[in-house]
């Protein structure tokens, strides 16, 4: 994005001015940069589309499954699955411990008392917190949640590259067409250095503005010989004699 900003700092749509002196080498190695991103972008977008068929394929894999456990069960059987490490206690009270059950464990649920399960896990039967436990329903609620938002973000991302991609071809367009016209109105040579940013003696004001975009303060005086004016930019100044530049100063 720093490398795009620059780029748009280069030209202005008024007078698409470029802001530093290129050659036509690195005028060409600029647009086939900016032609080899918007290549490389859509590389990654392919390998986006990619990656979200896969991510629909695993929603349903994993849909499918849940929709099993929450369909296990003929008898009416509840099942619950441990979220955090569990104890199962001989009553609802922390006295007796008799077990435990670890994170992502699957227990049977018997009864419901208060803050407790009455629960059935590898031959134990006892008492746990209920906080500790989380429902397939749940459990494919937040899947569905995580997976969407993973969709999101990705749609999101290939939309910023897709963009990104069309700012580019716009700018290399834009370039290219401010050359072209800079040549038609003043000629290949004198074109191609207005466009490259360049300033030379005898070029008139007119290329000067073109070139290097209006000064930051003018100084001019009239006299016997003419109009002298001192064109400054930042710490450059550019004196101009009658309309056609005569010296500067860097």
């Amino acid at each position: 994005m720093k490398t795009l900003i620059a780029l748009f700092v280069l030209i202005s749509l008024n007078g698409l001015i470029i802001a530093q002196s290129l050659d036509e080498a690195q005028l060409t190695k600029t647009i086939d940069s900016l032609q080899n991103i918007i290549n490389v972008n859509n590389e990654k977008i392919e390998t986006l589309k990619a990656f979200n068929t896969k991510t629909e394929s695993e929603i349903i894999r994993h849909s499918t499954e849940l929709n099993m456990i929450l369909n296990e069960g003929k008898n009416g059987d509840v099942f619950l699955y441990c979220e955090f490490q569990a104890v199962i206690y001989d009553k609802p009270d922390f006295l007796k411990r008799l077990g435990e059950i670890n994170v992502d464990d699957k227990v049977k649920v018997i009864d419901s008392i208060k803050s407790f399960y009455k629960v059935y896990f590898n031959g134990i039967e006892g008492y746990s917190l209920k906080l500790n436990f989380i429902s397939a329903a749940e459990i494919n609620k937040r899947l569905e949640d995580e997976n969407r938002k993973r969709e999101e973000e990705k749609l999101l991302k290939e939309k910023r590259m897709e963009q990104d991609n069309q700012l580019k071809e716009k700018l290399i367009i834009a370039m290219e067409q401010r050359k072209k016209d800079l040549i038609e109105k003043y000629g290949q040579t004198n074109g191609t250095k207005i466009f490259m940013r360049k300033i030379w003696l005898g070029m008139t004001k007119e290329m000067l503005f073109e070139s290097w975009g209006q000064p930051d303060d003018i100084n001019r005086s009239v006299g016997s010989w003419g109009v002298h004016e001192q064109m400054v930019y930042g710490k450059s100044f550019v004196y101009i004699e009658n309309d056609v530049l005569t010296s500067w100063q860097d």
